[in-house]
């Protein structure tokens, strides 16, 4: 599960001496594999009142298509990205943006929460202030109430938020 602003990126690992074997560097690796992608428009239509566009499917949208790229080929051999590379999913987050997260959602949230709480504690002011034997018998179910509200909105508004930017990781590897 991931959460806050993440970006998705396909990660291409190398092993730089079946590179070199290959005859290949790596710009020339990554002119193949921008030559590979058909973002572009095959052909442009127009009427008197539309115009579109015909786009190539294929794009390199999944590491199995990215994977399935040709390298090399010739009268002995073909070689596909897949067979030279791993080709991972992952999700990136800028460092401290975790942090930077957590701020703004606890900014966001703290007049809301603040008030609801208070208005919630509030309501069992009456219980509380009840008089004689039946304040004494109820008033501590309103003071248990009464805690346990400002309490968990304590605990939202710091332990919460901070243990979210720590535990916001960078990026980890799936799939293939």
């Amino acid at each position: 599960m991931r959460f806050g602003n993440v970006e998705e990126e396909i990660r291409v690992t190398v092993d730089p001496e079946e590179l070199v074997a290959l005859g290949l560097t790596a710009p020339d690796l990554a002119d193949r594999l921008a030559g590979a992608d058909p973002k572009v428009p095959a052909e442009s239509l127009r009427t008197d009142d539309r115009q579109g566009h015909l786009e190539v499917t294929g794009a390199l949208d999944t590491t199995a298509r990215i994977a399935a790229v040709p390298l090399v080929a010739d009268e002995q051999r073909m070689v596909n990205l897949g067979g030279l590379a791993r080709v991972t999913k992952a999700w990136r987050t800028k460092r401290g943006e975790g942090l930077a997260a957590a701020e703004s959602a606890v900014r966001h949230l703290f007049p809301p929460l603040a008030a609801s709480t208070f208005t919630t504690i509030l309501s069992f002011m009456p219980i509380f202030l009840l008089p004689g034997n039946v304040g004494d018998f109820i008033d501590p179910i309103a003071v248990s109430v009464i805690l346990a509200l400002a309490a968990s909105f304590a605990v939202s508004m710091t332990i919460i938020p901070a243990l979210a930017a720590l535990l916001a990781q960078p990026a980890r590897s799936v799939g293939r």
